[in-house]
């Protein structure tokens, strides 16, 4: 049940429920709904949730199992997360949409897929829906 794995995963890295509702942009009243199970996750709201948690989507849903043995994970710098980003002054901002690419993206951008990978220091070709 992905309530139960919210909670956990909160409860793992120590976060509030204020914190995470802070990051979804909702009331902590609405997150602990979510959390208890008395209301549906949405979608968008559990991919943001794998972001915070650096999980795979198909875990906050309720798919599969992790194990958090690593603290490393904790350790990241999750600052860069909080909404809402302020981008710095002259910055092309583009979110990520649902069947959005690298090379969608940057053909919009007038890039070339390696230096839309390059401005944006990715290792990896995979998005994530909501990434700035």
């Amino acid at each position: 049940m992905s309530s139960q794995r919210i909670q956990h995963l909160r409860e793992e890295f120590e976060y509030t429920q204020e914190f995470v509702a802070e990051y979804l942009e909702c009331s902590r009243s609405t997150y602990a709904n979510w959390e208890t199970g008395n209301i549906i996750l949405p979608l968008e709201v559990a991919s943001k949730l794998a972001v915070l948690y650096n999980v795979p989507l198909s875990f906050i849903l309720g798919v599969g199992t992790i194990h958090l043995v690593d603290e490393h994970i904790k350790k990241i710098d999750y600052d860069y997360l909080r909404f809402p980003y302020i981008p710095p002054e002259g910055a092309n901002v583009y979110v990520v949409q649902s069947g959005d690419s690298l090379w969608s993206i940057a053909r919009k951008l007038n890039l070339t897929v390696e230096e839309l990978k390059a401005a944006n220091n990715l290792t990896s070709n995979l998005l994530t829906i909501g990434q700035r």
